[in-house]
């Protein structure tokens, strides 16, 4: 199983992912990479730039092996804020299924408060304010008070969603 999670920061992927990975499952998740880059003591989400970007590399080597993994049976959880229509197409192509997680802005902002660093309030509004067409596939807005919008894409129908 390929797991790819999407959606704004502060919108439940991790804790998604939390709630459904075994153990022995693989675990891609940036902030857990760049954390486990840095001194003991590094707060999480506040990273310098360049503890940032070496994540970002070992993420991507990570991503590439743990694919190999999934074609071999391996669980793969794969936390990413967003994709591209491109990396849904390659992730599609390798089995994922994908779940968007869109609780809203408003929730958004209002879970960032307390427990991330100031600057993810912009990086948020970003996510929010970012084209259609550059975002995965029509991904459906939600009123703040509705909870959680989850959209799959799976190749086959057939499985549940709670098999993510």
């Amino acid at each position: 199983m390929l797991a790819v999670i999407t959606g704004p920061p502060c919108a439940g992927k991790s804790t998604h992912v939390e709630h459904n990975a075994r153990a022995g499952d693989i675990v891609i998740d940036l902030d857990r990479i760049a954390l486990a880059l840095s001194a003991v003591g590094a707060r999480h989400h506040e990273y310098p730039k360049h503890v940032r970007s070496t994540a970002i590399a070992a993420r991507k080597a990570a991503i590439q092996s743990a694919i190999g993994h999934h074609k071999r049976g391996a669980r793969v959880w794969l936390i990413h804020s967003k994709i591209s229509p491109a990396q849904r197409h390659e992730y599609e192509l390798d089995g994922a299924k994908i779940l968007d997680l869109d609780p809203g802005e408003a929730v958004c902002l209002e879970r960032s408060i307390g427990q991330r660093p100031a600057e993810i309030i912009a990086i948020i509004k970003q996510w929010y304010e970012t084209p259609a067409e550059a975002t995965p596939a029509s991904r459906p807005r939600a009123r703040p008070d509705a909870g959680i919008i989850v959209r799959t894409r799976r190749r086959s129908k057939s499985r549940a969603l709670n098999e993510i």
